[in-house]
């Protein structure tokens, strides 16, 4: 990742291989309290990025595409 003032320029997920990942994964947030759901595709975020809380609930969703949020 790249960062600048705090803020995430740039982003990419890799599969083990070190190849570009494709697919959905989830990561546990304990700071939080939040699930993160990811959508990728070829190593960059691209469709929805969903954040749930214990119960399930959507806290927040943001749409990304090529790695850029849209919304």
């Amino acid at each position: 990742m790249d960062f600048e003032n705090g803020k995430i320029l740039s982003e990419r997920f890799n599969s083990m291989e070190g190849e570009p990942f494709s697919g959905t994964f989830d990561i546990y947030n304990y700071k939080e309290g939040l699930t993160e759901s990811v959508e990728i595709k070829k190593g960059l975020r691209h469709g929805k990025t969903i954040y749930k809380n214990e119960n399930g609930s959507i806290e927040r969703e943001f749409k990304y595409k090529k790695g850029v949020r849209v919304n």
